[in-house]
């Protein structure tokens, strides 16, 4: 469970972009785009920029499921 703000996250609203095959496995140009929390909130660009600085490594698999996913 992640929780940012006192509200959880729902994980799989977040969307990864920058996602480049020259970084792999690192992605440290990935980012969060978009995500919502489980009561159907958005996240804003500064709760996404927290839940990036507080859970790095989440980014990071986001970043190389998306990376096998589109087949880059």
């Amino acid at each position: 469970m992640i929780i940012i703000n006192k509200q959880e996250v729902d994980i799989t609203s977040l969307t990864v972009e920058d996602v480049n095959r020259c970084d792999f496995p690192k992605f440290t140009d990935a980012f969060l785009s978009a995500g919502k929390y489980t009561n159907g909130n958005n996240l804003n660009g500064k709760e996404l920029e927290q839940l990036e600085k507080e859970y790095p490594d989440l980014v990071n698999q986001l970043a190389v499921e998306s990376y096998w996913d589109i087949g880059l």
